[in-house]
């Protein structure tokens, strides 16, 4: 999968933000399972994480030209 083609040709492949989320998800199912009151902290850290990771490569993408 491929999340941006700029005009010069570069094209930024999806392959690291996949496996990314991926693991993610698992440990956030991990958490979700044990429902415990510092299992719900660690929730909303992973959550403002996976926000800043998300917003940084979008970044990062969109400077390279």
């Amino acid at each position: 999968m491929r999340i941006a083609t700029t005009s010069t040709g570069y094209q930024a492949a999806g392959r690291g933000l996949n496996r990314y989320h991926k693991r993610q998800l698992d440990l956030r199912a991990k958490l979700q399972k044990k429902r415990t009151e510092s299992a719900k902290r660690r929730l909303k850290e992973r959550s403002r994480r996976e926000q800043w990771h998300a917003a940084n490569a979008n970044h990062i993408m969109a400077r390279r030209s």
